[in-house]
């Protein structure tokens, strides 16, 4: 099985995958240099298994239908703010593959609160706008 894991820091979801279910993941990130990634699977040892890829998730260097899954966990809200978003980083999966993304979801909207609780504020900044309830 082949994974794109989008946004991913350091990488450690795609160690899991790679690790715990033997796929091959390619690790997207923007802000981290591949190298250093790169430097860290093979210290956890599936450099075999996990590509590091250094790229901007509106222009990533992917062919059509590489992946059976594109996965994006607690980083969606960073890139994928724009509603056509979701349909570019579809044609990277093969027919039939699966899309999964998890973000953080609050119970009550922010502006309800009366904005970002300062537990938030402190740890995100100014993307935490982007968080929503599910409805």
């Amino acid at each position: 099985m082949k994974v794109l894991d989008l946004g991913r820091g350091p990488a450690m979801a795609s160690i899991f995958l790679a690790r715990e279910h033997g796929v091959e993941v390619w690790a997207s990130e923007l802000w981290i240099p591949a190298e250093e990634n790169a430097a860290r699977f093979d210290q956890t040892g599936v450099g075999d298994q996990v590509h590091a890829v250094r790229a901007e998730a509106h222009d990533l260097p992917f062919e059509s239908e590489q992946f059976d899954a594109v996965l994006s966990v607690d980083r969606y809200h960073y890139f994928g703010s724009d509603d056509l978003y979701v349909g570019y980083i579809g044609k990277f999966l093969k027919t039939g593959g699966q899309l999964s993304i998890a973000v953080p979801s609050p119970h009550r909207e922010l502006r309800e609160l009366g904005g970002a609780p300062e537990y938030l504020r402190s740890g995100v900044g100014w993307e935490v706008l982007a968080f929503h309830t599910p409805g």
